[in-house]
């Protein structure tokens, strides 16, 4: 059944040998296409829909699901990957930010910040990342420097920070993070995306999953600052954002990549590429209809 993928993350995109290109594993690939059987059965889903069966060398089942070999669209940037050979039919669209149609005429949230305001914002769910916000929140709190802090529905948050620390449940993204001097983020896909279309600098703190290489290649690219959670203590944090809001490098580098990701209409090159590929579809429908195909097997 033909179809079309959106990878979201960077890290589902596939290298030439139909492997994630964030997670390689130092094994054969036909070891690791196996062990990717095992961990995620969809064989038996085959099976259970009336299938055939894969051929025997083929790609892992979920390679073959979550990256389309007829079109994958990718939301990043293509240099952001590593240099290596990547499957086919992969069209990178750049970051899209997930920004909502503004309905009224007030001024953005983000107008109301104090100059220097950095955004704390580690994720939507509350606990998610155990006490690692609360070490976060008080190491940059004690900088003394205008700091934003996103709670979601967390009801374990400490108080007496001071009138340098504001306190939200919610704020929306797009009318805050182009007016923050800094991000100090977990590495989610839409956070990272966003902060690199609107050019901020981001502190890194991974917790799990793609997060993880996000931020290592982040830090590799110069486009932003990785501490691993392990060693976020408060001398660390501290460090690294007193680091960041200084490195005008990486200001600079940023600023060269946002200015190329605004340039680019993420919607219309991902529905280009969809109708490409319809296109093509039917050209390859007219020709079996015409009797101009010649299919062969071995």
């Amino acid at each position: 059944i033909p179809f079309v993928t959106v990878s979201m993350s960077w890290a589902t995109t596939l290298n030439a040998d139909a492997l994630p290109v964030a997670f390689p594993i130092p094994l054969p690939n036909r070891i690791v296409h196996s062990l990717f059987d095992v961990i995620f059965p969809l064989g038996r889903t085959r099976k259970q829909v009336g299938l055939p069966p894969r051929p025997k060398n083929a790609p892992a089942e979920f390679c073959s699901v979550v990256v389309s070999k007829l079109l994958n669209i990718v939301l990043i940037d293509r240099d952001f990957l590593p240099s290596q050979n990547l499957q086919e039919n992969q069209v990178f669209v750049g970051p899209t930010t997930f920004q909502m149609p503004r309905t009224t005429d007030e001024q953005p949230l983000g107008v109301s910040l104090e100059p220097g305001t950095v955004l704390l914002s580690t994720t939507t769910a509350a606990n998610m990342c155990g006490d690692l916000y609360r070490r976060l929140l008080k190491a940059i709190a004690q900088m003394r420097i205008p700091l934003l802090a996103t709670i979601a529905n967390d009801t374990d948050i400490p108080s007496g920070f001071g009138d340098n620390v504001r306190l939200e449940r919610f704020v929306p993204h797009d009318e805050v993070v182009p007016y923050a001097k800094a991000i100090v983020t977990h590495g989610g896909a839409g956070r990272v995306g966003r902060a690199f279309r609107s050019g901020i600098p981001r502190l890194i703190i991974p917790h799990n999953g793609d997060q993880i290489p996000t931020a290592i290649q982040a830090a590799k690219l110069g486009l932003a600052y990785y501490l691993p959670e392990k060693k976020a203590t408060a001398k660390a944090i501290q460090s690294k954002l007193k680091a960041l809001l200084k490195d005008h490098e990486l200001h600079a580098r940023l600023k060269v990549l946002s200015e190329k990701l605004s340039s680019m209409d993420s919607p219309q090159l991902a529905v280009k590429a969809i109708e490409d590929v319809l296109q093509d579809a039917q050209i390859n429908r007219e020709a079996i209809n015409t009797g101009d195909f010649i299919a062969s097997s071995y």
